[in-house]
């Protein structure tokens, strides 16, 4: 899609690791020279003029574009730039935002749809069902991931009416889709989760939760899952997604909610309570090999403070 756009662009938005304005890389007829690299931190190179901060915007040479695969058109009678997107560019203009994804598959059964960002290149998109995922046709379940692989998000997820949730890192879909692996190895990715209503408080949690190659947080009657305990912050049930269910400050299910029963300082179900009682277990293969929390005087306990550091030690 052709867009008219000025000599150089304002496209501080756009780049990863551009700078705030500084004089650090010198200046350019009395502006400071910015420093631009792609999203895989590889930095654009200087044909003639330099990226500037000219009246608190980051403005890049259109020339500087062509090294990112951008198509330029200069049409001097009308004074315009005609600009080509690369095929494949993550762009609102490629249709696979959220708003436009939710219009095509809004007959198919999706109530909605959402995409977040860390504001650091991670995005994950949610399709919310309103039926039971097994009840989903193949053909409705194909779209949507076809359209996530298309979009920008590193996570995919759908939530079915049940809260069922089937999750998936968007590159082993895009994989797929590309023939790099199977449908067997794709289907080895997903991650399943479905909370029980009849689970029964006994020394290890009971769950309809599928074989997982992480340990996983129940609270302590093992009745309530509260996430995969994995250093990936990009996990989408891990407790370390600051945008996930299980990652999230204001989630009731998190541990990270100083306000909730698994992370307030006062509850005795709280992986932060120094004189916790009932803190949150952690479950492998069924059987429960510790417990999180901060309260020195029980067994197997571990510190959600060094939490990361075990799970990174321990390969998770």
């Amino acid at each position: 899609m052709k867009k008219k756009v000025a000599l150089v662009l304002a496209v501080s938005m756009l780049f990863a690791g551009v700078v705030s304005a500084s004089s650090m890389w010198g200046t350019y007829k009395g502006n400071q020279i910015i420093k631009v690299k792609d999203m895989n931190g590889n930095e654009l190179v200087v044909q003639d003029v330099p990226a500037i901060s000219y009246q608190g915007r980051t403005m890049v040479p259109i020339s500087m574009l062509k090294q990112l695969g951008v198509q330029v058109e200069w049409v001097g009678k009308t004074q315009t730039v005609y600009v080509t997107l690369p095929n494949g560019a993550s762009s609102t203009a490629n249709n696979y935002d959220a708003i436009s994804i939710a219009k095509q598959v809004s007959s198919k059964g999706f109530e909605f749809v959402d995409m977040v960002s860390d504001g650091k290149g991670f995005i994950q998109i949610t399709f919310y069902y309103n039926h039971a995922l097994d009840s989903m046709p193949d053909d409705v379940f194909d779209l949507a991931l076809s359209l996530s692989a298309k979009s920008a998000a590193e996570s995919t997820r759908i939530i079915d009416i049940n809260n069922v949730e089937l999750s998936v890192l968007t590159d082993y879909i895009r994989d797929f889709k590309a023939g790099k692996i199977t449908a067997d190895q794709l289907l080895k990715q997903y991650r399943y989760n479905e909370q029980s209503a009849n689970n029964s408080n006994s020394g290890s949690a009971q769950t309809q939760v599928s074989p997982s190659s992480y340990p996983e947080l129940y609270s302590n009657d093992g009745k309530t899952f509260l996430g995969i305990l994995t250093s990936n912050e990009f996990e989408s049930d891990g407790v370390f997604n600051e945008f996930g269910t299980y990652g999230s400050k204001f989630s009731s299910d998190s541990i990270w909610n100083e306000f909730g029963d698994y992370g307030s300082k006062f509850s005795s179900e709280s992986a932060f309570n120094k004189f916790a009682s009932e803190p949150p277990i952690i479950v492998f293969n069924g059987k429960i090999i510790g417990y999180l929390t901060v309260n020195e005087n029980i067994k197997n306990g571990i510190s959600p403070y060094s939490l990361l550091k075990w799970l990174e030690d321990n390969g998770y």
